[in-house]
């Protein structure tokens, strides 16, 4: 997550567990900021439905740009991000309320980019939390349902993107979960 409402947001490349930009998200929706980042549904608003071109999308040099910006270097978040996850997992086990973990869906070439020691960490405290907590982990990562036109970059969704997004996991959910 690397909005300039949130600057130093993106420490840990979890976005779920950035504890600080979602309690501040949360906290500026409840006040009614309109410039919170989403709308009063949870929509994002940061993002213009403008889509790349397949061209543009597999531009290498763009792509480990963008890669290159979401690889972090600070080591010591991983590990206090981790903290406040299974203190979110705890809390959900306590409650009895399914956690779901969701990896969102990137451009292929994006994928292929990503730094593997980031990645393998990433999977391996997630696999951890679903192990140790019982959560849930839906990974839409490589899904192959996601075309060109559903994304506004390599790793954001358009709005198109977003609403195919959100219907499929709508579906997905309902199967693990009942509403």
């Amino acid at each position: 997550m690397d909005c300039d409402l949130y600057p130093g947001s993106f420490l840990s490349g979890l976005e779920v567990s950035n504890v600080a930009s979602a309690k501040e998200k949360f906290r500026q929706l409840l006040m009614g900021d309109k410039d919170s980042g989403c709308d009063e549904n949870g929509w994002g608003t940061m993002f213009s439905s403008a889509v790349l071109s397949v061209d543009e999308l597999d531009d290498s040099l763009a792509v480990k740009s963008v890669v290159s910006h979401n690889t972090f270097s600070n080591w010591y978040m991983v590990d206090k991000n981790f903290q406040e996850m299974k203190a979110i997992a705890e809390f959900c086990n306590e409650h009895e309320i399914q956690l779901i973990l969701i990896t969102t869906p990137c451009w292929h070439l994006y994928c292929d980019f990503l730094d593997k020691k980031q990645l393998k960490n990433m999977y391996d405290l997630t696999d951890s939390i679903v192990s140790r907590y019982g959560a849930l982990y839906l990974n839409y990562m490589n899904d192959p349902r996601f075309e060109a036109s559903d994304f506004h970059d390599n790793n954001h969704l358009s709005e198109k993107g977003a609403q195919k997004f959100t219907q499929l996991l709508n579906k997905e959910a309902q199967r693990y979960i009942n509403f």
